[in-house]
């Protein structure tokens, strides 16, 4: 099994991919993973929290549809342009840009091209129990 926390924090290039073949399984597991990006700040994109209300309805909107039977999401580092902005030192503009690590909806991805299934992290495993919490508590 394999560690999505590890992943996350070497902000590692990777995709995701959940089976919809059962829908309240499907949902369960998308509310699962939406509540653990959010608990580790990792974003849309567009910078938009992982809960988000209008970005999960978009997806899930676009998930129903018929042609679209593959739910798969893409986590990787991207240039994000934050507009221009004037240095301070030299009183020049110039453009902003910043890495930023995030995920989307990869609808051009399938099932079977997708790096790894929901199931395949141990954090997500039946067992797994998260102690993230306690050893903050009682130190390390």
């Amino acid at each position: 099994m394999v560690s999505i926390v590890d992943m996350l924090k070497r902000s590692e290039k990777f995709s995701l991919a959940f089976d919809r073949n059962m829908p309240i399984r499907f949902q369960q597991q998308f509310w699962q993973l939406i509540t653990f990006l959010d608990k580790h700040d990792i974003t849309w994109f567009n910078d938009e929290p992982a809960s988000d209300h209008a970005m999960c309805q978009q997806l899930l909107g676009q998930v129903w549809r018929q042609d679209c039977q593959d739910v798969v999401l893409s986590f990787e580092t991207q240039e994000r342009y934050l507009g221009w902005q004037v240095d301070e030192e030299t009183d020049e503009l110039s453009v902003i840009i910043e890495d930023v690590y995030g995920f989307r909806w990869n609808s051009l991805l399938d099932l079977e091209t997708a790096d790894y299934r929901f199931e395949d992290f141990e954090e997500f495993a039946e067992d797994y129990v998260d102690t993230s919490d306690l050893l903050k508590q009682f130190g390390k």
